[in-house]
């Protein structure tokens, strides 16, 4: 890329969600014992079809200047001692878990604002652990990636 292209900068989270049709997030919480960082309610934006589409409980990292590995880390190291409780929400199949990883790419236009996750070549790349990928198994979540250039 040449200097008069800009360079490209990284904007990404982690979160792990549990999602759900028929329960709520305040009955996860109850269940879990744990608060959330974020819940959405099946149908509070729109109720035909509902948006959002299930109820989401979620525990995330939006650190800026963490690479996808440290954030995942950090997220799952918060859930790992209520995996029994997870498994046993999931387990039935009402439930789905998520590891969600999200990546924004863009070119800097010279906004110092835009500048706050880092220089991109520190934060391309990452991968997960052979122990991350076996407790997101054994708490049966998907890994699902979004990436977006804007």
């Amino acid at each position: 890329m040449s200097d008069d292209e800009g360079s490209v900068l990284v904007k990404q989270y982690v979160y792990f969600a549990l999602k759900s049709d028929v329960t709520t997030p305040e009955e996860i919480t109850a269940k879990l014992g744990f608060q959330p960082d974020r819940v959405g309610v099946r149908g509070s934006r729109q109720t035909t079809p509902p948006v959002p589409a299930a109820h989401t409980w979620a525990v995330e990292c939006r650190k800026p200047r963490m690479t996808v590995d440290e954030q995942v880390s950090e997220v799952l190291d918060r859930i790992r001692p209520i995996a029994n409780g997870i498994r046993e929400l999931v387990e039935p199949g009402e439930i789905e878990a998520v590891l969600q990883i999200v990546r924004y790419f863009e070119v800097d236009d010279g906004d110092p604002q835009a500048a706050e996750d880092g220089p991109p070549e520190s934060l391309l790349g990452w991968h997960l652990t052979i122990a991350d990928l076996a407790f997101l198994v054994s708490i049966d979540a998907d890994v699902s990636i979004d990436e977006y250039s804007v």
